[in-house]
């Protein structure tokens, strides 16, 4: 479902979104049982958390067009990231994959399973960028359609956008 801005011209006729915001509004609650679930055992979290990062990274796994690695430097740091500008490519809010690994993410550390477990973490395969990319897509996004960029997009974006922005602040 990932979404392009209009430029130019007005959107003829709205997309039918009610559906998919629907869908993520269940999967909301859906994920915060599933969380609860996998906070009773270890082992659970640790597998859950073990599956949900191998997904991740499977949609992660192949760059497109728009987002090559480069390398930038400032200050004497230097850092490998993606050059993306949400304003002229495709953008999704939907990322649930993103939100379970998240609440897993802090599970880990409320139930002091990473300190536990340690061995049994995949953290050498994190990578904040890859954390942290679709997450920060969605809130640029969410930051653009209150600027008003996306008005030509009618306002099926707008009305998926706003419930999202109240649950930020």
């Amino acid at each position: 479902d990932p979404i392009t801005r209009q430029v130019g011209q007005h959107i003829e006729m709205e997309p039918e979104w009610e559906a998919a915001f629907t869908l993520q509004m269940k999967l909301t609650h859906v994920i915060s049982m599933m969380q609860d679930w996998c906070a009773l055992d270890e082992k659970v979290l640790i597998e859950a958390y073990k599956k949900c990062l191998t997904v991740l990274m499977q949609c992660h796994s192949g760059f497109t067009d728009g987002e090559q690695p480069i390398e930038l430097s400032m200050c004497g740091h230097s850092v490998e990231t993606i050059r993306y500008c949400v304003s002229q490519e495709k953008v999704s809010i939907h990322l649930p994959v993103s939100r379970l690994l998240a609440g897993l993410h802090a599970l880990l550390s409320k139930t002091e399973v990473a300190y536990k477990f340690p061995e049994q973490l995949p953290m050498s395969e994190l990578s904040p960028h890859m954390l942290i990319e679709h997450p920060l897509r969605c809130l640029v996004l969410c930051a653009q359609v209150h600027a008003g960029m996306w008005r030509r997009n009618g306002f099926s974006l707008v009305n998926q956008v706003s419930p999202k922005r109240e649950k930020i602040i």
